[in-house]
């Protein structure tokens, strides 16, 4: 899995030489942020998977890029969305995911109960946005709640 990595020397204002980091937030490929970055919310700091500093690289690789990263998060919620309103339903849906005994778990929350071919479709797809994340994927238990 491909991750990258901002490295900052001191907290001033975004420099050219970043924008790999807004192109990594864009196209959901793992963030970690290295070292100062300004006061505020301001992206692609604020949408890093990992702030650490220099010694915790490499750890903060192995988080941003693991199955309950950030953008491993951004990717399964996006899916059950995209297919949630396909079938017309315009909610966002509350998405948790947890591991239990090497098996991964998906929590979907709604407002409201899905008929049972979304729910299936929506199986799918966060099966399916699980797959860059764990080589456990297809085994993924989607636990449906409302």
């Amino acid at each position: 899995m491909a991750v990258v990595v901002d490295a900052r020397v001191d907290d001033t204002a975004f420099a050219d030489t970043e924008f790999g980091a807004v192109c990594a937030v864009r196209h959901a490929t793992p963030l970690v942020v290295v070292g100062p970055v300004p006061e505020g919310n301001i992206s692609p700091w604020h949408d890093a998977d990992v702030r650490c500093t220099s010694q915790d690289v490499v750890a903060a690789c192995e988080k941003a890029t693991s199955t309950f990263g950030a953008t491993a998060h951004r990717a399964v919620t996006s899916a059950a969305t995209r297919v949630i309103r396909r079938f017309g339903i315009q909610e966002q849906p509350r998405v948790v995911i947890r591991e239990r005994h090497n098996v991964v778990d998906a929590f979907v929350t709604t407002g409201r109960a899905l008929p049972p071919s979304v729910r299936e479709a929506t199986r799918l797809a966060v099966r399916a946005g699980l797959a860059p994340y764990t080589q456990h994927w297809n085994y993924a238990e989607v636990i449906f709640r409302s």
